[in-house]
């Protein structure tokens, strides 16, 4: 059984976080300069929320709106759907197809470790069967 922990291993790379009184603005840059396709919102040490390009070009970008002038907290998702270093990676999969997301936050003793991506998920079982 292949797992998160796997996948995500003990030394992620820099977990990028952004807080919900932030801009959209700040979380595009953000994106953009990181490479990255969302972004964990954190508040206190707690996630509260998650945004996603997607979450962009949906809310914002489309409605014409300036992202200057929209905070995080008024378009990130709030229910966010979180794994654990131990849960199995078709659990992931799973997860990810029914809810149509592309990214799960990791947490270990209520805390923020990690964020696994669609694009983690499969490089990971492809390196994973390459060892085989």
């Amino acid at each position: 059984m292949i797992t998160v922990k796997q996948i995500v291993g003990d030394a992620q790379k820099h977990l990028y976080t952004i807080e919900p009184e932030a801009t959209v603005q700040a979380a595009i840059t953000m994106m953009s300069s990181e490479k990255i396709s969302a972004i964990p919102v954190v508040e206190n040490e707690k996630l509260v929320g998650i945004i996603s390009e997607r979450d962009y070009v949906r809310k914002i970008a489309s409605q014409k709106i300036p992202a200057w002038s929209v905070m995080i907290h008024e378009i990130m998702t709030k229910d966010v759907i979180t794994v654990s270093c131990s849960d199995p990676i078709k659990r992931c999969m799973k997860l990810m197809t029914e809810n149509r997301i592309r990214h799960l936050p990791v947490i270990e003793e209520n805390k923020l470790v990690g964020i696994l991506s669609i694009t983690d998920v499969v490089r990971g079982l492809d390196s994973i069967e390459e060892q085989s």
